[in-house]
């Protein structure tokens, strides 16, 4: 399984759905529905499609024979997509190529547990396992450095963080939509992230631009009860 995560800006919900219908037929999606779990409607009627897009302007799910692809329309007006695939290493890459358009301000690939390592904290008090997802924000901070990472131009200028280091520590860049952000691939298999993990977090956890987990770990060892939790996890939302 490989995680996908892709942020857009200024753009509309039909165009971004217009991108996942037009990816190559191994990755291509072929029903529709609001919810996961519904067996929801076949892709093949469009004009149907398109009045559930109107119907529907906060997001939906399109999926294939091994794909998921969650889209929503977030308070901001962004639209976020969290994307599941069993594919190819390689495949996977094609999407991230597939899907990147002016719009797309983040994006990034890795499997489940990298993403687990990079933005999500768990922390037991008492006999309570209380876990959140943090640093996601990318108005904020660039959530991470991951197996594959699409940084725009303008996030790189929002956090003042330097394209040319990412290019130099990456196995290989790709420039994206005319200059304005780049395809960062650090390592070769998204399984690889493990052994990668101490070096990504010495080469990029001390930017001040870019989240770090272990930075809200130290702020949380001092929370006494679940509304102070709760108070730091919203600050590193």
């Amino acid at each position: 399984m490989i995680e996908i995560g892709l942020e857009y800006r200024n753009t509309q919900l039909n165009r971004i759905a217009d991108l996942f219908l037009t990816l190559p037929s191994e990755t291509k999606p072929n029903t529709y529905s609001v919810n996961e779990d519904d067996c929801g409607f076949p892709l093949s009627d469009g004009a149907k499609f398109s009045a559930f897009l109107k119907a529907n302007p906060s997001g939906l799910f399109l999926k294939g024979e091994d794909v998921v692809y969650s889209i929503r329309v977030t308070n901001a007006n962004s639209i976020v997509c969290d994307c599941f695939v069993e594919v190819s290493p390689r495949t996977a890459q094609q999407v991230m190529i597939h899907m990147s358009s002016p719009e797309l301000v983040f994006g990034f690939a890795c499997a489940p547990e990298e993403r687990e390592r990079r933005n999500r904290i768990s922390i037991t008090q008492g006999v309570n396992l209380i876990e959140a997802w943090v640093g996601r924000d990318v108005q904020k901070y660039v959530p991470g450095m991951y197996w594959i990472t699409i940084i725009s131009k303008e996030i790189t200028r929002l956090h003042c963080v330097s394209a040319s280091l990412f290019a130099h520590k990456s196995k290989e860049t790709i420039e994206l939509c005319n200059g304005n952000a780049w395809l960062l691939r650090f390592y070769e298999k998204p399984e690889d992230w493990l052994g990668m993990d101490s070096e990504m977090t010495a080469v990029f956890g001390a930017l001040s631009g870019i989240f770090n987990i272990e930075n809200i770990r130290k702020s949380l060892s001092g929370a006494s009860n679940y509304l102070e939790l709760n108070g730091l996890f919203a600050q590193w939302k």
